[in-house]
């Protein structure tokens, strides 16, 4: 019993040495290769980043072409529809101008002015509100029994109130003058009679209706 007894002892202890020693080893090994390793690194140049000359320029992106629409192809038969118009906006008509209406005509008034005298040679005149509208020369026979002479004229002029003023003179002078006032309706029509015997201060109206 003390033979296998120390034998056994002996055996775990060659075990528990070659344990030992196999451990020391390795861990030996382990510090060589720790230190190998940082020598190498510090053996291998730190890599400078490139500068700004050396990096290249970059090509401008360019974005991708939009896709193409799909086309369908028309089968026989069918008519292809046009693309669908925007409807131009509706012309605004300018508002239709209305036509001036038009002034009722009102009828004019009339006058008739009848010029007898049996003076010689003279003239025979008639303003209308301070304006001219006969102005007459005559003439007769120079000797002898002298002879009527007679002058009609026709006037016209708007309705309302109107001034008359009848002359007569002839070639000494002598001059007649008659001043009438007269009111004339639209459509109205009057006559006045101018009567000159013998001198033209003589001179008398007469009013016809």
């Amino acid at each position: 019993m003390n033979k296998k007894h120390k034998l056994f002892t002996i055996v775990a202890g060659l075990i528990l040495v070659t344990v030992l020693v196999s451990c020391n080893w390795s861990n030996l090994f382990k510090g060589k290769e720790e230190a190998e390793q940082p020598a190498e690194q510090e053996e291998q140049p730190l890599e400078q980043p490139p500068t700004v000359e050396e990096q290249q320029p970059q090509e401008p992106v360019t974005p991708p072409p939009p896709p193409k629409k799909e086309t369908k192809p028309v089968q026989p038969g069918e008519t292809k529809k046009p693309a669908e118009q925007t409807k131009p906006a509706e012309e605004t008509k300018p508002a239709e101008e209305t036509k001036p209406v038009e002034e009722q005509k009102v009828p004019q008034a009339g006058l008739g002015v009848i010029f007898v005298t049996n003076v010689r040679t003279g003239a025979f005149r008639v303003k209308m509100d301070n304006e001219k509208i006969i102005d007459h020369s005559f003439s007769g026979k120079q000797s002898g029994k002298a002879e009527e002479q007679r002058l009609e004229r026709e006037l016209k002029f708007p309705a309302g109130e109107h001034k008359f003023k009848f002359v007569c003179e002839d070639n000494q002078g002598s001059k007649g003058v008659k001043e009438l006032s007269m009111v004339f309706q639209p459509g109205e029509h009057k006559i006045v009679r101018v009567v000159v015997k013998g001198a033209p201060g003589d001179i008398k109206l007469e009013l016809l209706e």
